[in-house]
């Protein structure tokens, strides 16, 4: 199931925020969206999951135009949104949290799935019946996930997942995306951290002030002179570093979490 985002087109009112944008994501692949606040990422990413109208311009999932479908119509098609700021319903526990994910489903693989993501992250195992909004940046960062990932996605597009969280949560997240993309989920990733995005992608598109300027391969966009001088902030040999395992990284967060009720 490819995305085909081609010359898109999207405003508030008379300001452009987004200008002839095109990408591809292909049926598995890992994707990054890197650029400086402002640039309009995430309003390209509310554009293709239907969340704001496009001016002009084309969206097609799966062989499918999808450009004029609402969110709930194109999340059913196989593509979920992680928004940045995560969106949980915070009185309501992370169970329920997890099961709307999978409101719209009528197969009898919920409650596995739900195994998988506990398995996937299993802080969250442990807050089950806790109200969403009591829990840590990272849990809550974690349940937004795990609840996008209910819905069975074919696509995941990703909003700044690693925003304002400790470096090793932050650590923990990336690890799990990672095991999310290795069982088959293709990724559209903007992040903040353009070191961790290519990281973990295989490609990468640099957006500046509403324009894709420039694609290539991650390792590409990492070497570039310009990308590494502008976003990644130095030599990328000295940069990227391996990303340890969620589970070994959650369990270090302890000191990190501040807002957890003991």
């Amino acid at each position: 199931m490819t995305l085909h985002v081609r010359d898109l087109d999207v405003g508030y009112g008379s300001v452009r925020a987004v200008r002839g944008a095109t990408l591809t994501v292909g049926e598995g692949e890992a994707v990054a969206l890197i650029g400086s606040n402002g640039a309009g990422k995430s309003t390209l990413l509310k554009a293709i999951s239907g969340m704001l109208a496009c001016d002009s311009g084309s969206v097609w999932f799966a062989g499918e135009d999808v450009t004029a479908c609402p969110s709930h119509v194109i999340a059913g098609k196989g593509i979920a949104h992680v928004p940045e700021g995560r969106r949980l319903f915070p009185r309501m526990t992370v169970r329920e949290n997890l099961l709307l994910g999978a409101f719209r489903r009528r197969d009898g693989h919920v409650a596995k799935d739900l195994v998988t993501q506990l398995d996937l992250f299993p802080r969250l195992g442990e807050r089950l019946e806790q109200e969403a909004g009591t829990l840590s940046g990272g849990e809550q960062q974690m349940v937004a996930i795990a609840r996008a990932l209910m819905s069975r996605p074919a696509l995941l597009l990703l909003d700044e997942p690693g925003l304002g969280l400790s470096p090793l949560m932050a650590s923990a997240v990336f690890a799990a995306i990672s095991e999310i993309h290795r069982a088959g989920t293709a990724l559209l990733l903007v992040e903040q951290n353009a070191t961790k995005a290519l990281a973990i992608t295989s490609r990468g598109y640099v957006m500046t002030t509403g324009e894709i300027l420039r694609d290539g391969a991650s390792t590409d966009l990492r070497d570039d002179p310009t990308v590494r001088e502008i976003y990644l902030g130095g030599a990328p040999e000295t940069r990227l570093t391996p990303v340890p395992g969620p589970r070994a990284a959650v369990q270090s967060e302890e000191v990190h979490d501040e807002r957890r009720p003991r």
